[in-house]
């Protein structure tokens, strides 16, 4: 008979205070203790000292017991805190001395311990604090217990061993209660399946095997403190996460919140014993048959012990444990040890997550609209929330919804990722671990019932489910992306779209293949779409966890870590700003509003319903909601907007050093040595400055320095900066609104019309009649005369060929000196050289540069002959406190690099050319469309009347960033960043096409 099915010994409390006073020659009181297989008594001696005496069963193995003394000797050495209490020796000096009952003539094992003080875990109240001590505890223990082996510690039969969990199995026909037995049952199943073909291959050594809340002793002045465990009597070799296991299975018994107490237990455990990935994937599963096995056991052992109430102490709490745990994903339960434990929740997940965010790159749009470029709203669904009100009657969210999106100006609305939702407090959400699944694990995207949705990537179909309980998703579709599960090398990743229409479930079968931007199903109304207001629910998984048809669409917050990597955030695929998930109390009316009273009202903003912009990155900008806008006036940022070379250049220089020009350095050198290698060779020497209006002035000042000369001959039309000096020069400025006209050393010459009928000696005999005017009013003729390469302001004119090299050779006759003006088109961005003044064959002898040297950083240059610099050094010393810096000069650098590197001039003529063809093409069916002129990506489009003002409105509303130039503001310029692509062409194409068709006579 096994120890198991032999009665517990029932020795008196006489016999027990005679045979202690003659094994051990102590006298004491004796009082009963609980026990499973041993009689357990508790002493105390006449003086004061206090022991545990446990007297075994006649069927139990007398070597065990030696074992578990040999065992308790080997921890007190190897870790004395431990606080293991060692077998007493008898007077014999045994220290495991045999008694013969009087009634039965059994033989008995006896063993005498101190008694641990403390006390029991099973009385003290729980804490997270006490429980993850426990894990550290259980750590030192395993990690005590590596050194330690016996052949008698291998027990293949031993009942208790979670190991051979099956071998109870037969017991489970003993548990009256049906659904309980099924609920056992289970278990068996998910054993076999999910743990017991990877015991071979776990780590294996001797295990304590028994900690539960009445063998772990705490101190007894620090219940969160772990005194010592007591009872080896289940020692035995096994796999070595069994330990963790069975303390985890009856620490849950109890427990109110089953992810927090294991959090706690694992977390302590593994910050002393690692456990390795497989150990840690069936930990639940391996605590969950530590419950089925005692309550398979205790529901065997009461049929012949019917009176024994220890042997079903525990089975009410195990079975309501196990029915906790059978409700809750199993392979969730693993991802979150894997996770807690310090691992990938599952082999290969952190591949998937990289393929997911690589994959978004390309990803199109979710809906039949760009998401991107829409315009959007922001709700929540916390408390508190606007609208919050309303979320219980969905129908009355509904109406709500509409409204403010409609105030708003919205397409789309978002509901954001990991949003503790007020809405998600029913009892649908109601979790068995001990909290509510509030924490939204996707993002919804509110539009129209009807609108189309798509998959934003190459997939096959999973399933398509109608899901049609109440606040649950509705129609729902699940895809695979990556991959097939099964087939191929990648891991596959999935995404789920939820609230759909019934269309779907006609349209879709699983296996079927679809392309990126095919459409798969239509927005659901409230009525189908499991009681919503009509909205998409889309979420990513790395996993679908076993689920079928359905998949969580939110979790309890005290796991949110783990479900991150389970369902990292959908933006990684839909690619919004990050603006569109925060929400932003101060919108353009209230900062329109404070900058009315702070700032000066000559100050202007662009379109009639400002843009907040907060962010910039290559050729588009992002308002405060989040919405992408392509930039398509921005001719500052040349090489992008934050592009990254230049922010980094910019960024450690500034870390380093920034200082003035009385300094040497060598980043100016530098920089001057490689910006002048990009010119004609008489220009041979460089001023820094910080602005193009700064560059302009000091140009105009070296002219008259030079030349002892003041006038000045400047092309109608042209701006060159905003200064009182250059606004006098400047006939955009000072012949329009608040201009006081021309002043008497000005002379404008005519600027060449766009589609000039007339000879280029039309125009040039203005610049003649300038050089005259000039002579005529002080005898000498012109300083200078300014021209922009290519006339901006007066409508993106380009000169005629041949016209600017004349006009500057008439100057240079007369004495006065030729400055270029590459302010705006400089750098590339005509697409035929650095320089547009190249092209005309123009020899200036001065060269202003400014906006795009930078690329957003204030730093603008004057490049001259050594003549013009040698007569400027006249005394006078010339120093500009910022030009020049050390910052400036890195950043200027670098966008010169990025030019370079990039082959952006090239880009901008074969992009510029692209789209001047497509809008010409355009032209042709719409006669107000003038004239489409410009170079490379300086671009003119010459409207009739206000049409070119109301389509640069146009295109602003659907995300568009144009604007008007010229005399009467007819021209819509076009000058974007120079990485603008040929995708970012057919982009504006679109909405102009759009725009034309809409508002043209």
């Amino acid at each position: 008979m096994s120890e198991f099915a032999t009665p517990v010994p029932a020795f008196s409390d006489a016999e027990i205070q005679k045979l202690v006073r003659e094994i051990y020659g102590i006298d004491a009181a004796a009082s009963a203790l609980v026990g499973d297989r041993d009689q357990n008594v508790a002493l105390k001696s006449s003086t004061g000292e206090k022991y545990v005496l446990k007297i075994a069963n006649a069927a139990e193995d007398v070597s065990i017991l030696a074992l578990q003394a040999e065992l308790a000797d080997h921890l007190a050495a190897v870790d004395p805190s431990l606080g293991i209490a060692q077998a007493v020796k008898s007077l014999s000096g045994a220290s495991i001395p045999q008694i013969t009952a009087k009634d039965t003539d059994g033989t008995h094992a006896v063993r005498l311990l101190p008694f641990v003080e403390g006390q029991l875990l099973a009385h003290t109240p729980r804490t997270l604090s006490q429980v993850r001590a426990i894990g550290a505890y259980l750590g030192r223990l395993t990690r005590a217990l590596q050194s330690f082996g016996s052949p008698v510690a291998h027990r293949p039969d031993f009942m208790w061993s979670l190991d051979n969990a099956t071998g109870v199995e037969s017991f489970a026909g003993d548990i009256l209660d049906p659904a309980d037995r099924a609920l056992v049952e289970r278990e068996f199943f998910r054993y076999k399946l999910r743990c017991k073909p990877h015991l071979q291959g776990l780590r294996k050594s001797v295990l304590y095997q028994d900690a539960n809340d009445h063998n772990i002793i705490m101190q007894a002045d620090d219940p969160d403190s772990v005194a010592a465990v007591i009872d080896f009597g289940d020692v035995a070799y096994g796999s070595t996460v069994n330990d963790l296991a069975i303390a985890l299975a009856y620490l849950l018994l109890d427990a109110d919140d089953i992810y927090a107490t294991a959090r706690a237990l694992i977390s302590g455990y593994v910050g002393v014993c690692p456990l390795q990935p497989k150990e840690l994937e069936i930990l639940f599963d391996l605590a969950a048959m530590r419950l089925v096995m005692s309550v398979c056991i205790s529901s065997n052992r009461a049929k012949d012990f019917p009176d024994n109430d220890y042997l079903t102490i525990s089975q009410a709490p195990a079975l309501a444990c196990l029915r906790r745990l059978d409700s809750l994903n199993r392979e969730f339960l693993s991802c979150f040890a894997r996770h807690v434990g310090g691992c990938e929740i599952f082999d290969g997940q952190r591949n998937v997550l990289a393929s997911i965010r690589s994959a978004g790159k390309s990803a199109r749009s979710l809906l039949g609209i760009d998401i991107q470029s829409a315009a959007k709203s922001l709700v929540s669904m916390r408390e508190g929330a606007r609208g919050a009100e309303y979320i219980e009657d969905q129908s009355q969210y509904t109406s709500w919804l509409t409204e403010c999106m409609a105030r708003e100006g919205s397409e789309i609305a978002l509901g954001t990722y990991l949003e503790d939702r007020t809405c998600y407090q029913m009892d649908q959400f109601q979790s068995e671990a001990g909290e509510s699944r509030s924490v939204h694990l996707g993002v919804d995207v509110f539009a129209p019932a009807g609108m189309s949705v798509h998959t934003p990537l190459d997939a096959t179909v999973v399933s398509v489910t109608n899901n049609d309980a109440a606040l649950d998703y509705g129609p729902t579709i699940i895809l695979a992306h990556n991959g097939i599960p099964g087939e191929g090398t990648k891991q596959p990743f999935y995404t789920l779209y939820g609230h759909l229409s019934l269309t779907c479930l006609k349209t879709l079968k699983p296996g079927q293949k679809l392309a990126a931007g095919d459409k798969i199903a239509e927005i659901g109304d409230i009525s189908v779409n499991g009681g919503w207001a009509p909205h998409l629910h889309f979420q990513v998984m790395t996993s679908l966890l076993g689920e079928e048809g359905n998949f969580f669409g939110a979790c309890e917050p005290s796991v949110v870590d783990v479900w991150q990597q389970i369902t990292p955030d959908p933006n990684f695929i839909m690619g919004l700003a990050p603006e569109s998930f925060k929400y932003d109390p101060l919108g353009p009316d209230q900062l329109l509003e404070e900058r009315s009273q702070l700032m000066g009202p000559s100050l202007s903003v662009s379109y009639d319903k400002p843009l907040k912009i907060v962010r910039g990155k290559g050729a588009y900008l992002y308002d405060h909601t989040g919405r992408q806008y392509l930039d398509c006036v921005n001719n500052i940022c040349h090489v992008g907007h934050a592009n990254p070379r230049v922010v980094t250049a910019m960024a450690k220089q500034a870390a380093i050093l920034n200082t003035n020009t009385r300094y040497l350095h060598e980043t100016i050198l530098t920089y001057s040595d490689r910006l002048l290698a990009t010119l004609p060779d008489n220009l041979e020497v460089i001023y820094f400055v910080c602005s193009g209006s700064e560059a302009n002035e000091l140009a105009l000042r070296m002219a008259r320095n030079a030349t002892g000369r003041e006038d000045i001959i400047t092309l109608d039309w042209g701006y060159h900066g905003n200064t009182a000096g250059l606004i006098d020069i400047s006939p955009y400025k000072f012949n329009r609104k608040g201009g006081t006209g021309r002043k008497d050393h000005v002379h404008i010459a005519k600027l060449p019309e766009a589609q000039a009928a007339e000879p280029i000696d039309h125009y040039l005999e203005s610049v003649q009649q300038g050089i005259l005017a000039s002579i005529d009013r002080c005898g000498d003729g012109p300083a200078a005369m300014i021209a922009e390469s290519i006339s901006g302001c007066g409508g993106q004119v380009v000169l005629p060929d041949g016209y600017l090299k004349s006009a500057f050779e008439m100057v240079q006759r007369a004495g006065g000196v030729a400055i270029a003006d590459e302010v705006q088109v400089g750098f590339g961005r005509t697409g035929k050289g650095m320089w547009s003044f190249v092209e005309q064959g123009a020899r200036p002898d001065i060269v202003t540069m400014g906006k795009p040297m930078g690329n957003g950083h204030p730093v603008a240059a004057v490049a001259t002959t050594r003549r013009i610099a040698d007569a400027f050094a006249n005394g006078m010393e010339y120093f500009n406190s910022f030009g020049g810096n050390p910052v400036s000069m890195a950043t200027a650098s670098a966008v010169l690099s990025e030019i370079e590197d990039k082959q952006l001039i090239a880009h901008a003529d074969a992009v510029g050319s692209y789209l001047m063809d497509e809008i010409r093409k355009m032209s042709a069916e719409y006669p107000a469309i003038m004239d489409v002129r410009g170079r490379g990506l300086f671009i003119g489009v010459e409207c009739t009347g206000t049409l070119g003002g109301d389509i640069v409105s146009f295109a602003r509303d659907r995300a568009i960033l144009l604007s008007t130039d010229g005399p009467h503001n007819t021209v819509i310029k076009i000058k974007p960043p120079m990485v603008f692509s040929y995708a970012d062409a057919d982009t504006l194409m679109a909405v102009l096409k759009d725009g034309f068709a809409h508002l043209s006579p």
